[in-house]
């Protein structure tokens, strides 16, 4: 017998698929050890798990996030590991991820919860339900498991993104009393909480990296026009040297970005319309400003200028964007700003430079002085080891375009007094030279009236 409420859940949704794979980050908190492959995963999930185990007698029990096709494990135990106390593992059975096709705990995932109810998918006999009497846990192929409970993971939004259960090889004579289901439902109210901190620290963890480089980039010793030593006055070569140092600081933003986010490849590009902060125009320049990737990731092509006026109309304060399906018309990409209407789907040309790549994280550099956007970061990742999302991410970058422009714009301010400063110079001379000759002709000329007057 099971027992289920609610209506179905669309285990497709891409806000539900996006808040999965944010919580999958947690297996990255907690790498393999120098115990080996196995002692890995969240302690403090284990701790809840052993509790499982022993409150229903069990034989197994584990902690699971389902997104749209696969089941990803973060926490199993076995009965075998519950004298051990060092014991933490991934592994179902060898594997850290499955396919889950429908199977137990998509049901679970699809339960309605009810505030003030303990709602639990409760499978009393596997071997008599016909849709569970032939899997490998079941059947003696992987384990001869009989009784299945199971609770889903409700995030703060009301997402069900996963479920906590166990397993028991013997099948109990009635199904599980109140107080049993309330205490397995605490337990992953309690798994939620954990995987909420875990995922919050590391969050926070790429801000406090981006505040700090912001911090060091504003008080950075950056070449300067007016210090240069091969200083000579003429625009061109200051032009020359704006457009060189202005590289600098393009190269040191990317690379900055590449690693206190760590993406694949960061591009910062020109915008076709505004070729500079500085209003000097290089038709033959490259609008790509800079570039960094990681090795062996080849070097993007830059985006094209239609897609790059779409994604400055749509997201002028930056984006960033998941992709989720593709079909005959492209790549969808879908924001995840956690706002009102921020899960529109839009459809972009994003991945023909980066066919591999799953995310994006694009901001716009706005020169505020000008009051125009004259380029762009976008920054990409190929898998989800690290899931970015607008409400963390997009904050901290924004503060690192800002200090960008400052630098760029600092630079624009030398150059124009550098300029000036040329040009008085330049003037100056000139007018010295004007009064010497005014001056010498002047004298001539007296000296000529005077003989004159003498000869008359």
């Amino acid at each position: 017998m099971s027992r289920t409420s609610g209506r179905p859940a669309d285990v497709a949704d891409r806000q539900r698929v996006w808040e999965v794979r944010r919580f999958c980050q947690v297996r990255t908190a907690h790498p393999p050890s120098a115990c080996g492959e196995d002692s890995q995963g969240d302690a403090a999930l284990s701790a809840l798990l052993r509790c499982l185990l022993y409150e229903f007698d069990a034989d197994l029990a584990a902690v699971t996030l389902l997104d749209e096709r696969t089941q990803h494990f973060l926490s199993v135990v076995h009965k075998a590991h519950i004298h051990d106390a060092h014991v933490r593992t991934t592994k179902w059975y060898g594997c850290e991820q499955i396919a889950h096709r429908g199977g137990i705990c998509q049901k679970t995932i699809a339960i309605q919860q009810t505030p003030g109810q303990h709602q639990v998918c409760e499978i009393l006999d596997l071997s008599a339900e016909e849709s569970t009497k032939s899997l490998p846990v079941v059947t003696g192929e992987v384990a001869s498991f009989r009784h299945y409970a199971g609770v889903p993971l409700n995030t703060p939004e009301g997402l069900n993104v996963g479920t906590v259960f166990v397993f028991r090889n013997k099948s109990p004579e009635a199904s599980l009393s109140p107080a049993k289901c309330r205490f397995l439902t605490e337990t992953a109210s309690h798994a939620m909480c954990q995987l909420l901190q875990t995922v919050e620290a590391l969050e926070y963890k790429r801000s406090l990296r981006c505040n700090s480089a912001v911090s060091s980039m504003l008080d950075s010793h950056v070449s300067t026009i007016a210090q240069d030593p091969t200083r000579s006055p003429g625009s061109a070569k200051a032009t020359k040297l704006y457009t060189s140092f202005a590289q600098e600081i393009h190269t040191t933003a990317a690379n900055s970005i590449q690693q206190i986010f760590e993406l694949d490849g960061v591009m910062i590009q020109e915008l076709p319309f505004a070729n500079s902060a500085a209003n000097i125009r290089h038709p033959q320049r490259d609008k790509v400003l800079a570039t960094a990737c990681n090795a062996g990731v080849q070097k993007p092509r830059p985006i094209k200028d239609d897609v790059a006026q779409q994604l400055l109309e749509k997201f002028p304060s930056g984006g960033v964007f998941h992709v989720l399906e593709v079909n005959q018309s492209g790549k969808f990409v879908a924001s995840a700003q956690r706002k009102p209407g921020s899960y529109d789907r839009i459809q972009l040309d994003l991945c023909e430079g980066m066919p591999q790549a799953e995310q994006f994280v694009f901001m716009p550099l706005r020169d505020s002085f000008h009051d125009r956007d004259v380029a762009f970061v976008l920054g990409w990742a190929s898998d989800f080891d690290r899931v970015y999302s607008g409400a963390t991410d997009l904050p901290p970058l924004a503060s690192f375009a800002m200090a960008t422009m400052t630098q760029v714009r600092r630079l624009e301010a030398q150059l124009l007094s550098r300029n000036k400063s040329d040009f008085l110079g330049s003037m100056s001379h000139e007018g010295m030279l004007i009064e010497s000759i005014v001056t010498n002709c002047s004298a001539n000329v007296f000296q000529y009236v005077l003989i004159s007057l003498y000869l008359y």
